[in-house]
């Protein structure tokens, strides 16, 4: 249910950072539109923009990219020590595992090469300790958020990426708990050869 909340999040809040873009594109069309009713289907726009804007490139789409991954796992004891029977294993993980991440790349133009992402990762609460005889240790749930921009040329890139930008205090692990980073920034140049 998150990934599927900030994969919303991301595809609706691009039309907000690229209004401008997008109205320049309808400005010519409204008049048409208004007088005729008519709802324009994006593959209708995207001919009179490109008839009334020849060689330039036209594509809403063609330069964002999301890629995300949900997993549950809802792993208990069948057969094993009474101790644990029907409980989860401590070395199964969050039961809830989801990963995202949408990025941005201009492709042509005046900003070719310049782009920008936003990803995350949620973990559910996980029972690294989970027995009658030792009792139930859990770490916390947590949602961690990075983003990165960068410029890309044929012969460099420079980047700059920040991971955990809400400086979220989160564990991970399998039977011990290992504190995680909080917010950190790291910079980038590749030089292509």
């Amino acid at each position: 249910m998150c990934t599927v909340f900030l994969l919303y999040l991301c595809v609706t809040g691009l039309p907000l950072i690229f209004h401008e873009e997008i109205e320049h594109l309808l400005e010519d069309n409204k008049e048409a539109l208004a007088q005729n009713h008519e709802k324009l289907s994006l593959d209708k726009l995207v001919k009179i923009a490109e008839s009334k804007y020849p060689g330039e490139k036209v594509s809403l789409i063609k330069e964002f990219s999301v890629i995300a991954g949900v997993s549950y796992n809802d792993m208990k004891y069948t057969e094993a020590d009474e101790t644990v029977i029907g409980r989860r294993p401590a070395t199964a993980s969050s039961p809830w595992l989801v990963n995202f991440n949408a990025s941005y790349q201009f492709l042509d133009g005046k900003l070719k090469g310049l782009g920008f992402g936003v990803g995350g990762n949620y973990a559910s609460n996980n029972k690294i300790v989970n027995s009658t005889t030792m009792g139930m240790f859990i770490l916390p749930k947590y949602l961690v958020l990075n983003a990165n921009a960068f410029y890309d040329t044929k012969k460099y890139r420079i980047g700059v990426k920040v991971d955990n930008f809400t400086n979220e205090h989160y564990w991970s692990g399998y039977t011990i708990a290992n504190a995680q980073a909080l917010a950190n920034i790291l910079g980038s140049f590749t030089y292509k050869f």
